[in-house]
């Protein structure tokens, strides 16, 4: 949209989202590269997670750190009359989010102000903070450190050909860091909004 008719539009916020799909001159990191890296996975749903929706934020509360709103999880799963989780929704955006991913327009330039919040390094999740195991805190440590390398390209590419672009890093964030650093993120985005024209 800011490309097509950047009259009409005064600023964009990026929340995570300022990769290579979004933004690409040659200078970044490639998102295929971040995709290829194999972080460790957390504990697998149990019957109990899917008992009810609240079970299901306690879940993710207890991986991330934090709740994922009860709204936003029956967006994700279906909702079955026992009150249980049901199997995952196929998102209509899923699609077209694949096709972005796999065929992605080469935005070279963003032509109005921008804020731009990255993740980095991208928080593992509160699993792997309190995990007692060796080789999944080693694989954990590998993987945030290769994908703190490709951000932090990413990130300078990008403040280094806009000049309009307020780049924020947020350590330690979750890639939902509009759930697991609300305050800073709405402190960044009314600071940006009351700037604009």
């Amino acid at each position: 949209m800011a490309n097509a008719h950047p009259g009409r539009v005064a600023g964009l916020v990026y929340l995570d989202a300022a990769y290579s799909y979004a933004f690409d001159n040659g200078q970044g990191s490639d998102v295929h590269e971040m995709q290829a890296l194999k972080g460790p996975q957390p504990p697998p749903l149990g019957p109990a997670d899917l008992a009810s929706f609240p079970a299901l934020q306690k879940y993710y509360e207890r991986v991330n750190g934090f709740p994922f709103p009860e709204a936003e999880l029956r967006q994700q799963f279906e909702s079955p009359p026992d009150g249980k989780v049901g199997k995952p929704r196929d998102l209509p955006g899923g699609a077209m989010l694949f096709s972005v991913f796999l065929h992605p327009n080469k935005y070279t330039h963003i032509p109005v102000p921008a804020l731009v919040i990255f993740a980095n390094s991208h928080s593992q999740g509160a699993w792997v903070d309190a995990n007692t195991d060796a080789s999944v805190r080693a694989s954990a440590n590998a993987y945030s450190a290769a994908l703190s390398a490709l951000t932090g390209k990413q990130e300078k590419a990008l403040a280094d050909a806009v000049p309009t672009a307020h780049v924020v890093t947020l350590p330690n964030a979750h890639h939902f860091l509009f759930l697991s650093n609300e305050a800073d993120v709405l402190r960044e985005i009314r600071t940006f909004a009351a700037s604009l024209n």
